[in-house]
């Protein structure tokens, strides 16, 4: 891995631990919260190690530990030894899927069935913590110098090191990485994922690694496009060319190498809504006008579906803005032609320098992950797909209709985790509530992943606790310290995968609220028009005199434990807006550090509005939207149209309650944001939620929804619906 990708990591992690730490800690917060060795100091358990001695204690500790587990016989990759005989496999060296006992698999280079269990972040570059500014926040730092210089990158530091160090009397990265790899074999993984170049280890040791090629998504400045480059840009066609070519051929021989993700997370849905408003010496907006030059021939046909009042064609070179549905059906169909254009581009070139490995998609996001068009445009050059997918009950109708919507192409869940906050990490992604139960949630998720016929692997993330971010993502903590209790689960299911992938047995079903699927009936909210005289300004005078929606502790659809958090809403409307008002209760209100996309992250409003398709489930539509409003302790509250082609105006007011146990939000939404014309008796895609924090904190520990689920921002099945009414 190149120390440019170590730095950069390592500054994006500095940028984010200094900005949890000095913009949003209240004063209330204690003066001390990591203890010497980077444990919580506020939050005591009993893994908590308290001494050094402890610490080189636990070496012996450890090997009685791992020479106690006795994982089930593998080849040297990880495969089913014997399984190529078997079911008719065949060995070509290399990793490559194949279609044997009914369903799609994963061939290892000797030929045995494969089924992927990763992990990503095998090697402590996520724990960094930035000091500059907060030395108080720690007990006591290591030395910066002597033995402890290499747990220091400028002002940032490695508690994992750092105790490496303690533990061993040095810290060596090879003999990290090996000592690693052999307790993720003895805990049953078989591979790991890779940013930058694969490690040599892998090799060494016949551990497959997965590579993300970061090159793609380092060409950055003029050429960037919503986060990844211009496919049409010849430039971006060169320095990717020059890249690649650099140091694939070192790797087209290599067993080990499973195969390359294109990119990480790409933003992908903001194609059609960040191209349009380039300027035209970007090569995508000039592609762009010449698709629209093309369909309407006349700028007098242009004009009338967009509304605009362009004089020629090449006025459309500057920003424009695509509010009606005509001009949504055009720009994504423009996405289509760029994303072929550009998985044309990436493929051709990275197949160019090494045909012998897979290609194994763009790990996307969800939202990107259930949109048809992305996986039916992927499916064309891909050999994998590949999609980091968070969740608690685990969609088999989604990935089915992604699997056949690309073609029949496999599929890897390349990114996913639970957490706690036991230990006191108290940043969470999907929390529950003990180890215990985030082993069930592992078994669950793996399990079920491994009985569809086309899912050929799973990559958890991370291998270690996720420092700089204050997350629980690891096998082990930041003193190496394995979470035994998690373990324990995650080593049953490893340890029998390949009976559950061919149906030797049934997969395992966690029986949890937060897993199952429930039954949801559509509600439908009835939106009296609004009184004369009416205004926002945060008092619930005059409005109609109607009883409120309720959303209580049985819509929390994110967290562990609802406390006394509810909210009551009201809805009313007229000609250009629908208004709404919601009261919450909340014990620690408006709290919200955050803003613009991230205001989800404390206490928040989240509206979802849609006058397309309405009914028509699936992942979101140019013309659904998603609008975060932030009750943070200012009146005028800050707001974001998360997928929206501009900032639409919203009148707001956040008031506290006078109790001091909530907060109360007053917002006017202009139907023009989602190209609804108001009318008696019709009806929208509605729904609504808050999300909760508590007070030190920077991340939601809450979500709660009137209708929908966790996913509501990225499908559409389970909004409710708003109807207007005289």
């Amino acid at each position: 891995m190149r120390l440019t990708l170590i730095l950069t990591l390592i500054a994006m992690l500095t940028a984010a631990c200094s900005g949890l730490a000095q913009d949003t800690q209240p004063a209330s917060q204690p003066a001390v919260l990591f203890d010497q060795f980077g444990q919580s100091a506020v939050v005591d358990f009993p893994e908590k190690v308290r001494s050094e001695q402890e610490l080189r204690d636990d070496v012996q500790r450890d090997e009685a530990y791992y020479n106690s587990l006795t994982p089930p016989a593998r080849d040297r990759w990880g495969g089913l030894p014997g399984s190529r005989e078997q079911l008719g496999l065949t060995a070509t060296g290399f990793f490559h899927v194949e279609t044997a006992a009914g369903r799609q698999v994963l061939v290892d280079p000797d030929g045995n069935l494969y089924f992927m269990l990763a992990t990503g972040g095998v090697f402590p570059y996520h724990d960094f913590l930035d000091t500059a500014g907060r030395e108080q926040q720690f007990e006591r730092l290591p030395p910066r110098s002597g033995k402890f210089r290499q747990a220091w990158r400028g002002s940032v530091v490695s508690f994992a090191i750092a105790n490496a160090i303690r533990k061993y009397g040095r810290y060596n990265s090879e003999q990290w990485k090996d000592r690693m790899i052999e307790r993720l074999r003895k805990w049953g993984f078989n591979a790991q994922s890779s940013y930058g170049r694969p490690p040599g280890n892998s090799e060494r040791l016949c551990y497959p690694a997965c590579v993300v090629i970061q090159e793609i998504r380092g060409l950055d400045g003029e050429n960037q496009i919503a986060h990844f480059p211009d496919p049409f840009d010849p430039a971006v066609h060169d320095k990717l060319d020059a890249d690649l070519k650099e140091y694939l051929p070192t790797y087209v021989d290599r067993a080990d190498i499973l195969g390359y993700f294109i990119q990480n997370e790409p933003d992908f849905a903001f194609i059609p809504t960040t191209v349009p408003g380039l300027t035209g010496d970007r090569p995508a907006k000039r592609e762009l006008v010449g698709m629209l030059r093309e369909k309407y021939q006349t700028i007098d046909h242009f004009n009338a579906a967009w509304k605009m009042e362009a004089k020629s064609f090449d006025d459309l070179l500057e920003p424009i803005c695509p509010v009606t549905t005509e001009a949504g059906r055009d720009v994504v169909a423009f996405q289509e032609h760029f994303l072929d254009a550009y998985y044309r581009m990436v493929t051709q070139a990275v197949r160019q320098y090494d045909p012998n490995h897979l290609i194994l998609g763009s790990r996307r996001r969800t939202r990107d992950a259930r949109t048809d068009l992305v996986n039916r445009v992927a499916g064309r050059y891909v050999d994998v797909l590949s999609f980091n997918y968070y969740t608690f009950h685990f969609e088999k109708d989604f990935l089915i209709r992604a699997h056949e919507q690309s073609g029949g192409r496999p599929i890897i869940l390349s990114e996913w985790n639970y957490d706690t906050d036991e230990q006191g990490l108290r940043n969470t992604l999907r929390q529950v509530k003990t180890q215990e139960e985030r082993g069930l949630a592992y078994r669950n998720y793996v399990e079920q992943a491994a009985s569809l016929p086309f899912v050929v692997g799973v990559q958890w993330w991370c291998t270690l606790d996720h420092q700089g971010s204050q997350w629980n993502t690891g096998l082990v903590n930041i003193a190496d310290r394995p979470y035994k209790d998690f373990l324990k689960h995650a080593m049953e299911t490893n340890y029998s995968i390949y009976d559950v992938l061919l149906s030797r047995r049934e997969p395992f079903e966690f029986d949890h609220p937060l897993f199952k699927r429930n039954a949801r009936p559509t509600k439908v909210a009835e939106v009296p028009h609004c009184l004369p005289g009416h205004k926002v300004d945060g008092v619930q005078a005059p409005w109609p005199d109607r009883p409120s929606y309720r959303i209580t502790a049985a819509n929390m659809v994110m967290g562990t434990d609802a406390g006394d958090h509810q909210a009551d809403f009201w809805l009313c409307w007229d000609k250009t807006h629908l208004y709404l008002y919601i009261d919450v209760q909340d014990p620690t209100p408006r709290n919200n550090p955050s803003y613009g996309r991230g205001i989800w992250a404390g206490d928040a409003v989240e509206v979802f509005l849609s006058g397309q398709d309405v009914g028509q489930p699936g992942g979101l539509q140019f013309g659904d939207r998603q609008v975060l409003i932030s009750a943070k302790a200012q009146e005028t509250p800050d707001y974001y149209w998360y997928n929206s082609p501009k900032q639409f105006p919203i009148q707001a007011v956040v008031r506290a309650n006078p109790d001091g146990q909530g907060w109360t939000l007053e917002a006017g939404i202009p139907f023009e944001a989602f190209n609804f014309t108001p009318q008696a008796g019709k009806e929208f895609m509605f729904d609504v939620g808050f999300d909760d924090t508590d007070a030190n904190l920077t991340s939601r520990l809450r979500q709660f929804m009137w209708n929908g689920t966790e996913k509501n921002s990225t499908q559409r099945n389970h909004w409710g619906r708003a109807r207007l009414s005289p």
